[in-house]
């Protein structure tokens, strides 16, 4: 198993690198966006939708007050496809939290270094996982030991990224610092892992707060943990990480007269 993920990440890697070779900027990262779609639609079940749209919860009664600074776009999540979707007729999704079992944002290069003219894309998914994860689940039906996170769990997937496990860790908490996060905001409003397909930087760091959670060895802080893995073990980590989360949600309910009350109530007051 080792091996056929390790040639995955080739492919993928492979692919990457053959989106270098397109100009425009916005579909180079669309292009990037789909490659990590593929590989999910691939090895996800079938009961499983991978798609991309806005994140919303029993307190997103007016569609209408959504902005992207409230309600920022998604680029990959997985939802499951028992559980209802709102659609538009040009196809924009609203996916509810409680059907969501994780979010993903997809980085061509992540850095941690502000340039002149842009902040470092650390710092831009530190300002985006904290606007998705202002949304919370309802929690309502099984789940295996403890219950799930009211938060969606964020993961970050970079191709490329400037910096190594050890020093993401330390950012991470510098970071948290920096903003007066205690640590037990930090496992709510922090991303809960990031995954970086550079063979040369071959890099995991994931939040350490369950106990089934896989768990980087090396570098380690209250709430992260890190490691430099060998190349295909960054992708198979992905994939067992993100098949925990969806084990934690495929049994709960959709909480469809919680939503009721509050959606009815709210149409009778207004």
């Amino acid at each position: 198993m080792r091996n056929y993920f390790k040639l995955l990440q080739d492919e993928i890697w492979q692919a990457f690198q053959s989106s270098k070779l397109i100009g425009h900027h916005t579909v180079k990262g669309h292009e990037r966006e789909i490659i990590i779609s593929r590989f999910l639609l691939r090895h996800m079940p079938n009961f499983v939708e991978i798609g991309q749209g806005v994140l919303v919860d029993q307190s997103t009664t007016d569609f209408s007050k959504l902005s992207q600074s409230t309600s920022p776009q998604i680029d990959v999540l997985l939802s499951l496809s028992h559980h209802p979707s709102l659609t538009y007729y040009g196809g924009t999704k609203f996916y509810f939290a409680e059907s969501v079992a994780s979010i993903i944002e997809v980085k061509s290069r992540l850095t941690t270094f502000e340039s002149k003219d842009d902040s470092s894309e650390i710092d831009k998914i530190l300002k985006h996982c904290h606007k998705v994860k202002q949304r919370n689940r309802q929690i309502v039906g099984l789940f295996r030991g403890h219950a799930p996170s009211s938060k969606v769990p964020y993961y970050v997937i970079a191709f490329e990224a400037d910096t190594g496990a050890e020093e993401l860790v330390t950012i991470l908490k510098t970071r948290a610092n920096k903003a007066g996060l205690t640590d037990e905001q930090r496992k709510e409003f922090q991303p809960d892992g990031i995954f970086i397909l550079d063979p040369s930087n071959s890099t995991v760091v994931i939040k350490c707060i369950d106990d089934h959670q896989i768990r980087p060895v090396d570098y380690c802080d209250a709430c992260f943990s890190g490691s430099v893995y060998q190349e295909g073990d960054v992708l198979l980590t992905l994939w067992l990480t993100l098949f925990n989360q969806i084990n934690d949600i495929k049994l709960l309910e959709f909480p469809s007269m919680n939503y009721a009350k509050i959606l009815l109530n709210t149409e009778k007051n207004e």
